[in-house]
């Protein structure tokens, strides 16, 4: 899927994602003290990043917490 600006989404990856953090959200908090300052999510395109954000945000996730970046080169 394509965004506006052409930047491409995952929706797969995001589903997985989040249901990955959901289902060790616990485990991790236990350990860590906080999912949102423990995990770091990566994604090939900004359009990605943005999609992720929502869903963690809708997920009941602290997304101002997390390290979110994409890693196209920006020249």
């Amino acid at each position: 899927q394509y965004a506006k600006e052409a930047s491409q989404i995952n929706q797969e990856e995001i589903n997985a994602i989040i249901g990955w953090l959901k289902e060790n959200r616990a485990s991790i908090k236990q350990r860590y003290g906080s999912v949102e300052k423990a995990v770091a999510v990566i994604a090939p395109y900004g359009a990605q990043v943005r999609k992720l954000k929502e869903a963690l945000s809708a997920s009941g996730f602290k997304v101002r917490q997390f390290e979110t970046d994409d890693i196209v080169d920006q020249d």
